[in-house]
């Protein structure tokens, strides 16, 4: 299972093989429905990388554990579409000017926490969120002056 594995991957070498026989091992995968158990998690991981690199547009590479590890959150815990991770990506492109996983999680942490699932609601909690923040900077000139808490003196 090991062998195809790392045929399907396209790394056959010595090295890698006997880093993922220990990593295995390590982890406790000694009997066949671990391996495949072990299998299907690699995989999960993979495809969910590809979606987001899919979506981001970002070239051929592969992932930092950190990368690997979130986009699987958000593709196989989270349930994010394509067309969400997209958003996301831009969203933080927008605001920083480059790919920052971090940002991006947050991002998706924030739309996950508060039940988006779509561009359309989180569009609306966007507006909503807009439109909170706009009625809360508006100030009523007169009652700033009632409210003066320093009477200063007429020359200065």
């Amino acid at each position: 299972m090991l062998l195809h594995y790392a045929k399907d991957v396209g790394k056959t070498g010595t090295a890698y093989l006997d880093s993922v026989a220990r990593d295995w091992a390590e982890s406790g995968v000694f009997t066949l429905e671990a391996a495949e158990k072990k299998l299907q998690e690699l995989e999960e991981h993979r495809q969910a990388w590809a979606k987001v690199q899919s979506a981001a547009g970002l070239p051929r590479r592969a992932p930092s554990r950190k990368e690997e590890d979130a986009a699987y959150r958000w593709v196989y815990q989270w349930k994010f579409t394509g067309e969400m991770l997209r958003a996301a990506y831009e969203r933080c492109v927008d605001n920083t000017g480059k790919f920052n996983i971090s940002y991006i999680n947050k991002i998706l942490e924030g739309w996950h926490k508060q039940g988006a699932r779509n561009l359309q609601e989180v569009e609306a909690l966007e507006a909503k969120k807009k439109e909170e923040r706009e009625q809360g900077t508006s100030y009523d000139i007169d009652q700033l002056e009632k409210m003066s808490f320093f009477d200063l003196p007429e020359e200065l």
